[in-house]
């Protein structure tokens, strides 16, 4: 038998949807605590560089964002609309999150290279189970107090996966950097790289859509509007 709420909220679904934003805000505070220090103080590369990755970033979400909300719309499977993307793209989203920080030295113009390339893949790959984590809440957990409850939840282990990369990150990178930071830096990277993806690709199992959403097809060029529109609205 299911353990349940006394309201019928099922705490096995709860707990492993929550592992999904806890992996999220992990992967997220990975980055935001150290990449930029690792492009410019570890690689090398200039303000600039860094500056260039994340406007062309920002450009190409304009357009990836739509694209993957289409392509989640347009999915049908035994598993539902969202919950494949979980199963399929986790582990993907946390090699991608290591392969920020490899330890590698191409030379300056090598390095911009592979920064830029490196972080565009990750991009892609986050907005992969990011769009799809988004929908779910409101197919798991089709009434409103429930869901409400779950979302609460979620939000705890969230909080819990923003904290410990930026307490921990640093400390571990100079524990295991002491005579290679950029070792450091990539051990750090996957040791929080493998504690986000494993409980995002083990949450897909505990959980199930249960509401059904019929697809909506929406034209080329309404699409295209769409992003225009983003693109737009992002301007200064």
């Amino acid at each position: 038998m299911r353990a349940k709420e006394s309201n019928g909220l099922n705490l096995k679904e709860v707990i492993s949807y929550s592992l999904l934003p806890f992996g999220m805000a992990t992967i997220f505070s990975v980055t935001s605590t150290a990449l930029n220090m690792y492009f410019t103080d570890i690689l090398g590369l200039s303000m600039g560089m860094v500056s260039i990755i994340m406007f062309v970033s920002k450009i190409w979400d304009a357009f990836n964002d739509p694209i993957m909300g289409s392509i989640v719309d347009k999915t049908k499977t035994r598993f539902g609309k969202c919950r494949p993307y979980i199963f399929w793209m986790s582990l993907p989203l946390a090699a991608a999150l290591a392969l920020l920080f490899a330890p590698i030295d191409f030379g300056a113009s090598g390095n911009f290279v592979y920064a830029f390339a490196a972080y565009i893949l990750f991009y892609t790959v986050n907005t992969s189970v990011d769009i799809p984590n988004q929908g779910l809440p409101s197919l798991i957990f089709p009434e409103e107090k429930q869901r409400v409850k779950a979302i609460a939840v979620s939000n705890i282990l969230g909080s819990l996966g923003s904290i410990l990369p930026s307490v921990l990150f640093f400390t571990i990178a100079g524990l295991w950097g002491r005579e290679n930071e950029k070792q450091g830096y990539f051990l750090s990277a996957v040791i929080f790289a493998v504690m986000a993806g494993i409980p995002m690709f083990i949450s897909a199992f505990g959980f199930k859509e249960k509401v059904k959403i019929p697809q909506e097809k929406i034209a080329f060029k309404e699409a295209l509007k769409i992003v225009l529109s983003l693109i737009h609205i992002s301007e200064p």
